[in-house]
């Protein structure tokens, strides 16, 4: 019973050799899987730290990026009202440019008739010259008949009171002779 128990114990050890030799054969083996993990977990966390600053980066640059597309969004829009401000200036200056061009038609068809007005009033006014000329030529003759008419009536008005002093001194004496 003894070696039997030897033997079972002889036999258990020789197992639990066996057995500790597949335990530390698989220990080695997880040690050296856990180093590849830990080297791979460097390299893991390398990575997720290099992932992370690229995205701390790209956020940063997308912050960057949004800022910029506000601030352009803000110029936009103030372009934009400019634009509308221009269009309304430029829509006025039509408006005043189209009525300038009426009353620049009106004035021209009113330029046209005075033009003509004038025209006409020029060549009645040669007329009337030459009308003038033509009775200067004839008041010279006119006007010497006129001075001959003048110094008939003078003379007849001078025999006139002649004869007009003749009889009243012809009176006078008439008078004289009768007292």
């Amino acid at each position: 019973r003894l070696r039997q128990a030897t033997e079972s114990v002889e036999h258990d050890r020789v197992d639990l050799e066996a057995l500790l030799g597949e335990r530390q054969k698989r220990l080695r083996s997880l040690k050296s899987d856990f180093a590849q993990l830990q080297t791979s977990g460097g390299e893991v966390q390398w990575t997720l730290d290099q992932l992370r600053h690229d995205a701390q980066s790209q956020q940063g640059q997308l912050d960057e990026t949004h800022r910029e597309a506000s601030h352009f969004l803000s110029e936009l829009e103030v372009a934009e009202e400019e634009i509308r401000k221009l269009e309304a200036s430029v829509s006025e200056e039509e408006q005043e440019a189209s009525a300038g061009m009426a009353n620049l038609l009106h004035m021209t068809k009113e330029n046209q008739i005075l033009r003509s007005q004038l025209e006409q009033m020029r060549e009645r006014e040669a007329a009337l010259v030459a009308n003038d000329s033509k009775l200067k030529a004839m008041e010279l003759p006119k006007h010497q008949e006129l001075q001959g008419y003048e110094l008939e009536c003078e003379s007849a008005v001078h025999s006139y009171r002649r004869a007009l002093e003749e009889r009243q001194r012809q009176g006078e004496a008439l008078a004289a002779l009768a007292k």
